[in-house]
């Protein structure tokens, strides 16, 4: 992370880590967020069709 900082790959404020930063709002929107995606992910898995044996 500090070499990604001084190379000027990373900002060096205003981002804040998910899950790790102190305040209820980050907390909130990343548990939202994951949540979203997660049931995307559900709600995708459950819409493949099956395979249809092959005969023969």
């Amino acid at each position: 992370m500090h070499l990604g900082v001084n190379l000027g790959l990373f900002p060096t404020t205003g981002i804040t880590l998910p899950l790790f930063s102190y305040g209820g709002s980050s907390l909130l929107a990343s548990m939202l967020i994951i949540g979203i995606v997660d049931n995307c992910l559900e709600n995708s898995a459950g819409r493949q069709q099956p395979v249809a044996p092959k005969m023969g």
